[in-house]
C-alpha cells in the first residue's frame, strides 16, 4: 500500500459526525497498489481534505461522501477492470472539491476550474486530464451529459453512495422528503447503465424509497433540537 495512506486526514476526523472514528486508511487498497498515479492521487486528496479542514464546517457532510465515494469505486473497479482506475480515483477525490465555500453557481462548474488548474500546476499530461476534467464535470449528470465511459461509470458511483450513507434520510428530517426522493430516483438513474450494480442496489433503493414515503407523513422540521 503507498506508504502515504498512513498518514493522519485531520479534516476528515475532525469532521466525522459524533466523534464517530474516521477510517483513515482505504477500504480499497488494492485498487490503489495497481494506479499509476498514485502520488498524483495523494496530492488530489490532500487539496480536498485541505480546502474541506479550512471550511470548518460540512453541511454536504462530504467527509462521510467522500469514505462512501472511494469504497464504492473499488467495488465497483474490480467488476469493471477495463476502466481507467487512475481516471476513477482522481474523479473521487476532486468532483465535490468546489462545494465549499458554498456559491450559487453550480459547484460542478467550480470544481472544474480548480481540478484545471490543479492539473496545469502538477503537469499532468493532457489526455488524462482531460479524461477526470470531463468526469468530474458531468458526474451530476444534468447540464453535461457523461460521454465516456470513465464519466458514465464515476456518474454511477458517486450516485451509488448516497445509498450507503443516506442524504435522503437528512433531507427528509429538513421537512424536504420530496426533495429527497427525487435525488433518489435520480441517483438510482444514474445507476441503470450498470445492471450488476442495480440488481445489487435494488433492494435498498425500494426500502428507501417506502421509508421516504413514510416520512412525509411527519414534519420532523418541529422536532429539531433548538
Amino acid at each position: 500500500m503507498p506508504g502515504w495512506w498512513n498518514g493522519r486526514h485531520s479534516a476528515l476526523k475532525m469532521l466525522c459526525p459524533k466523534g464517530v472514528p474516521v477510517r483513515l486508511r482505504p477500504r480499497v487498497p488494492n485498487i490503489y497498489e495497481i494506479c499509476m498515479n498514485d502520488e498524483l492521487i495523494k496530492k488530489a486528496s490532500e487539496k480536498f481534505l485541505t480546502r474541506l479542514e479550512k471550511h470548518k464546517d460540512d453541511p454536504w457532510n462530504l467527509a462521510v461522501h467522500i469514505r462512501e465515494a472511494e469504497k464504492w469505486a473499488g467495488k465497483v473497479l474490480e467488476k469493471y477492470p477495463e476502466a481507467d482506475k487512475d481516471v476513477v480515483m482522481l474523479s473521487v477525490w476532486l468532483h465535490d472539491i468546489g462545494h465549499y465555500p458554498i456559491q450559487e453557481i453550480d459547484h460542478a462548474v467550480i470544481l472544474e476550474q480548480i481540478a484545471r488548474e490543479f492539473f496545469s500546476i502538477e503537469k499532468v499530461n493532457k489526455e488524462l486530464a482531460d479524461k477526470v476534467l470531463h468526469c468530474v464535470r458531468s458526474h451530476r449528470n444534468r447540464d453535461v451529459t457523461p460521454a465516456t465511459f470513465e464519466a458514465k461509470l464515476f456518474a454511477m458511483i458517486d450516485s451509488v453512495s448516497h445509498f450507503t450513507y443516506i442524504p435522503y434520510i437528512e433531507m427528509a428530517q429538513q421537512g424536504r422528503a420530496l426533495d429527497a426522493l427525487s435525488k433518489l430516483e435520480r441517483d438510482y438513474r444514474d445507476v441503470a447503465p450498470f445492471p450488476e450494480v442495480l440488481k445489487e442496489i435494488k433492494p435498498l433503493y425500494l426500502a428507501l424509497k417506502n421509508l421516504l414515503i413514510e416520512l412525509q407523513k411527519f414534519d420532523f422540521e418541529v422536532w429539531k433540537i433548538k
